[in-house]
């Protein structure tokens, strides 16, 4: 996943996606790292959030996992999103090009 974090809103966006991170890797992710990958110049940062699970099965198990709190809490770090003039706000997904081992 791809979040482009508006000016000023890194901190927060770190501190919930940390606890977004422990979820993951509670409900079946084998892998769970974020990534900061570049700033523009107003001053958003791009992170990318890489998670991995050992199967698609493992994958699709996810939604069933997940309670009431999960859920809640996947929603949390959209405030330090940014729209952007090529996106509108929200993170973007891009899936694996080669399965994980």
């Amino acid at each position: 996943m791809q979040y482009e974090v508006e000016p000023g809103k890194s901190e927060e966006f770190l501190h919930l996606m940390r606890h977004l991170g422990r979820q993951r890797r509670r409900n079946g992710a084998s892998f769970w790292r974020l990534e900061s990958a570049a700033s523009s110049a107003d001053g958003a940062v791009t992170y990318h959030e890489i998670i991995h699970y050992r199967s698609t099965t493992e994958y699709h198990r996810q939604p069933a996992r997940m309670s009431k709190a999960d859920l809640l809490l996947q929603e949390k770090p959209a405030p330090c999103i940014a729209a952007t003039a090529n996106s509108p706000a929200g993170p973007r997904s891009f899936p694996a090009s080669k399965p994980i081992p």
